[in-house]
């Protein structure tokens, strides 16, 4: 019965008697009945995903309606599993309006809504540890570079030929 919307319905049945099938027949009202069941769950951490569920408790058509806000920022690495009905912008927030028209008896209208926070966590890395290596190389003043080559004489003796590399960003003096 929880699939059996209300109204009235003609019962045709037989009973099964020792003295023999007896038919019956009558009518069952069943009565208008409203309810819906909203359950909310939220999960993770760099990738969080926000469940909510509206079940039709009821034997009757339910209209339902489901609002998720988002900020400015997270809205950029939303995903939904359907089609937003609507979106109101306010200030730095955004509210998402899902709508369902008709939900049938014990029927479930499931939103649900995942944010990956991994990609700008990544960005923001890799922004860091440009920063830090431009803030390195600027506080560098001195570069040296050092290589060493065997060479033959003229004599045939053993001889090292040592290359000296020096840059410096700025001017400096004294370098031993």
């Amino acid at each position: 019965l929880k699939k059996t919307s209300a109204g009235v319905y003609v019962i045709k049945s037989i009973f099964d008697t020792p003295a023999g099938d007896i038919p019956i027949n009558g009518n069952l009202y069943l009565g208008e009945k409203k309810g819906i069941k909203i359950d909310d769950e939220s999960s993770g951490f760099f990738i969080t995903t926000k469940t909510i569920d509206k079940t039709n408790t009821g034997n009757i058509f339910e209209s339902v309606e489901t609002r998720i806000e988002k900020n400015i920022f997270s809205r950029l690495f939303t995903t939904f599993n359907i089609e937003p009905t609507s979106r109101e912008r306010d200030g730095f927030k955004v509210t998402y309006i899902f709508k369902k028209e008709k939900l049938p008896p014990s029927e479930i209208f499931e939103v649900r809504a995942r944010t990956n926070y991994l990609l700008p966590l990544l960005i923001l890395i890799v922004i860091i540890l440009a920063v830090f290596g431009v803030k390195r190389y600027v506080q560098e003043k001195v570069s040296l570079s050092k290589s060493v080559k065997s060479v033959r004489t003229s004599g045939g003796e053993f001889a090292l030929k040592v290359t000296l590399r020096l840059k410096a960003i700025k001017s400096i003096e004294n370098v031993s």
